[in-house]
């Protein structure tokens, strides 16, 4: 029945094709906005996965030094230190004795800026390091 009303025995109306012209030129109109954003998103995500990696990097570097060396290191005023990789910026610290004795805390945090969009953003990872591994 409804495609009797869009369509007659001569083809469709002009009603029909402005009615169709207006859903497509709508979906079009929807996709086109989609894009943008998904750039910014794989801008954003494509940060924090680094930023991951970098923070890991450095929690297996300071874990590979053995918790003796860090002590030392520690008692040498060297316990903490920043530094970067493109725009993210990451701070390590190293605290002797916490939460128990014979305990290094680790703490790696990492930040930067979202492209695109306004604000910063940041991920922490904190780890052990025992005298007795």
């Amino acid at each position: 029945m409804l495609a009797h009303i869009i369509l007659n025995k001569k083809g469709m109306t002009i009603t029909a094709a402005m009615v169709s012209c207006l859903i497509l030129t709508v979906g079009i109109l929807a996709l086109l906005k989609i894009f943008p954003q998904s750039a910014v998103i794989n801008a954003a995500t494509n940060r924090l996965n680094m930023a991951v990696n970098f923070a890991e990097d450095k929690i297996e570097e300071i874990r590979a030094i053995g918790y003796e060396t860090l002590r030392d290191t520690i008692a040498n005023g060297h316990g903490s230190g920043v530094d970067t990789l493109g725009h993210i910026v990451r701070e390590y610290v190293l605290l002797p004795d916490v939460p128990y004795s014979d305990v290094i805390q680790v703490t790696v945090r990492c930040y930067w800026e979202n492209p695109g969009r306004q604000g910063s953003s940041a991920i922490e990872v904190v780890t052990l390091i025992s005298a007795h591994e």
